[in-house]
């Protein structure tokens, strides 16, 4: 163990260009470290902290924790002092990566589908099959891309469909083989691929209008033989969640009435899903409601707030299998947590610059044929996919 130990700080120090003293916390009382109060003497505890971290990652990962937090801690002191980033850096990147293990934190393996350059892409939706529906917010057009080929053409455009046609689409969610659209009329529309009509108007309420201001729009099936499905459409204006339910002969809704039992401010709501139960997705976290009531819950706070990414910023959830996989825009990554109990189980960073995290403007899950769930998202730039396992 010592000398494993010796090693990680000896490598440390060489990529330091020497500039720190190697020794073992088990060293002889007469080897001395530079001054904690000098930056060498603080990158030297950092280092000697950090080796005993990663010495005992897998036996201790409490002790292992503690041990690179206050590498970290070390690494910040020196930086505060207006160190240049270019002598900190190999310890800061080391410290990093002891901090990132203990942390479960991954790297996705990302692959670029289809490159964006002449729309404006405003909302995302995955159907069955292994297709990305990308709605263009700039014509209010919906395009197809096969996750597999990269093959994409426009699938729904303004006055499309019967009677006037559809207007431009505002929002758009994917059931089974259907793509529900909302468009600029306030009217649902469905898109099924293989079907001889396939753009078609959804039946509703005449007085069932979706909101200008509608925050977020899921479907969730209630019968899958029959295809129907309840719509549900966060109106910040009316403090209220909109829930359409589905008429029995599938030519739409029969219904339209309010989720919540009572009131809420949803104006911070980004997202929403639905299960069993519904899930409202806030920049600082996430509601659970059963029956219009809201229940106990909370997703627990990333492990890495107390150190390397302190704070954060949710913008979209999906679900995948038992997992939420929530996109925090402040540090360019996918959290999962725990359906059930919003226990943190691990996040996903892209070392890519070519394939960002940055900028997302939707993520959405596929279904693959090897039986997995790989992340799907839509930057302005380009449509990505990748496993989260």
């Amino acid at each position: 163990m010592r000398h494993r130990l010796v090693l990680t700080v000896l490598a440390a120090t060489l990529a330091l260009g020497g500039a720190v003293s190697a020794q073992s916390p088990s060293a002889s009382p007469g080897a001395e470290f530079p001054s904690p109060s000098t930056g060498d003497g603080a990158l030297a505890e950092a280092l000697v902290s950090m080796a005993a971290g990663m010495d005992r990652i897998d036996t201790d990962p409490v002790g292992a924790l503690a041990d690179c937090r206050r590498a970290w801690a070390s690494v910040q002191r020196v930086l505060d002092a207006g160190a240049p980033a270019a002598d900190t850096g190999p310890v800061e990147a080391l410290v990093r990566s002891c901090l990132d293990r203990l942390h479960g934190v991954h790297r996705l393996d990302v692959r670029q589908v289809h490159a964006i350059t002449d729309l404006r892409p405003f909302d995302l939706a995955v159907g069955r099959r292994g297709v990305a529906y990308v709605l263009d917010g700039a014509t209010g057009s919906v395009w197809r891309t096969d996750l597999d080929t990269g093959r994409t053409r426009r699938v729904v455009k303004r006055g499309d469909g019967t009677g006037r046609g559809i207007g431009a689409a505002r929002r758009l969610s994917a059931t089974q083989d259907d793509l529900v659209i909302v468009d600029s009329r306030d009217r649902f529309w469905r898109w099924r691929s293989a079907a001889d009509l396939r753009l078609r108007r959804l039946d509703a309420p005449s007085v069932s209008g979706v909101p200008d201001d509608a925050k977020a729009m899921t479907t969730y099936v209630v019968d899958q033989d029959l295809g129907l499905f309840n719509a549900y459409v966060v109106d910040p204006s009316d403090s209220q969640i909109r829930r359409f339910s589905p008429e029995l002969g599938g030519r739409g809704f029969a219904d339209v009435s309010g989720y919540l039992v009572s009131e809420e401010d949803l104006t911070a709501v980004n997202e929403v899903v639905v299960d069993q139960s519904l899930y409202l997705l806030t920049p600082d976290g996430m509601q659970r409601y059963f029956g219009g009531r809201r229940q106990d819950f909370a997703l627990a706070t990333p492990p890495d707030d107390a150190d390397l990414r302190p704070g954060h910023d949710y913008r979209d959830v999906v679900v995948s299998g038992e997992r939420f996989l929530v996109l925090d825009a402040r540090w360019d990554r996918i959290i999962a947590f725990d359906r059930a109990t919003g226990e943190y189980l691990g996040q996903w960073r892209i070392d890519d610059p070519t394939a960002p995290l940055a900028d997302v403007v939707a993520i959405a899950v596929a279904d693959a044929d090897d039986g997995s769930s790989p992340l799907v998202w839509v930057t302005p730039t380009g449509l990505y996919t990748a496993p989260v396992r």
